[in-house]
C-alpha cells in the first residue's frame, strides 16, 4: 500500500543488516534506508508539487535520519537533477553546481534527524511533458552503503488553442455594425 514501509532484517554474527523501502504512489517521494553494522541512515525526498510550468519554483525537502544509537559523522548529501531543466534559486545551506547541490560534513547524533530544504526554478526552455527527476544520495562518514531517494516533477502539457479568442474578436468588431 502507498505510504507503507517494507522492513527486511538479516542477522549474521550478532550484527544486524537492514534495508527499509518506503512504498509510495506514482511520482513524488521515495526513500531507502541503508544499514550495515549499526551505521544506518534513512533518507526521504519530496517536492511541493507533482506538476509545474516552465518558470515555476519548486521546493524540495530532504530528510536524513540516523536510525541507530551511534553517531554518524562526515556524511555527504548530494542531490542531482537535469541542469538543463532546473536551476537553484535558494540553496538552503548547500553548495549548488550546474546540475545539483551538495551538503558536506553532515553529522547526526544517535536517532537525530536533519531536514534540508532548497528551491529550484524550472527552466523556461523546458518542454511540456518533460520530467525533472531529482535523486539524492547520502554517503561518506562511517556508512558502508549509501542511501538514496528521489522526487519527480512533470512539466504540464499545454492544450492547443481552440480559436475562441478569434471568435470573440469578431464579435467585438460586429458591435460597430449594430444599432440600438
Amino acid at each position: 500500500n502507498d505510504g507503507d514501509t517494507l522492513r527486511m532484517i538479516a542477522r549474521a554474527d550478532n550484527d544486524e543488516d537492514t534495508v527499509n523501502t518506503d512504498v509510495v504512489e506514482n511520482g513524488g517521494t521515495s526513500g531507502t534506508t541503508s544499514t550495515n553494522n549499526f551505521t544506518s541512515v534513512s533518507v526521504t525526498k519530496s517536492a511541493d508539487r507533482f506538476d509545474a510550468n516552465p518558470g515555476d519554483e519548486v521546493m524540495y525537502t530532504i530528510t536524513v535520519s540516523n536510525t541507530t544509537s551511534k553517531n554518524l559523522t562526515n556524511l555527504q548529501v548530494v542531490d542531482t537533477f537535469p541542469g538543463n531543466l532546473m536551476s537553484i534559486t535558494e540553496a538552503g545551506g548547500g553548495a549548488p553546481n550546474g546540475s545539483g547541490i551538495t551538503w558536506n560534513n553532515i553529522n547526526l547524533n544517535a536517532n537525530q534527524t536533519r531536514t534540508l530544504i532548497y528551491r529550484g526554478r524550472i527552466s523556461f526552455g523546458a518542454r511540456p511533458g518533460d520530467i525533472v527527476h531529482n535523486t539524492v544520495v547520502v554517503s561518506g562518514g562511517n556508512l558502508t552503503t549509501p542511501a538514496t531517494a528521489s522526487a519527480d516533477v512533470r512539466l504540464i502539457t499545454y492544450l492547443p488553442q481552440t480559436g475562441a479568442s478569434d471568435y470573440t474578436r469578431d464579435l467585438e468588431n460586429a458591435n460597430k455594425y449594430l444599432s440600438p
